[in-house]
């Protein structure tokens, strides 16, 4: 079950990105969707914003990043 919009503990995200940098996996197009716009959606959405956006983050029907 989620609490307050995130899916993970922040310890999990940190984790999952250090693997990624582990495995030489953080350069590419898709550097700022999972270092960026997916923790942060992650960590900061309600549980209804989490429910809509989340799903269809991960699934890269959008991406995300910041400018």
């Amino acid at each position: 079950m989620m609490e307050k919009g995130m899916a993970q503990k922040p310890e999990d995200v940190r984790h999952r990105i250090l693997n990624m940098h582990k495995y030489n996996l953080d350069y590419g197009t898709l550097f700022l969707h999972y270092h960026a716009f997916l923790p942060a959606v992650e960590l900061l959405a309600s549980d209804e914003q989490a429910k809509k956006w989340l799903p269809i983050i991960r699934d890269l029907k959008i991406t995300g990043a910041y400018a």
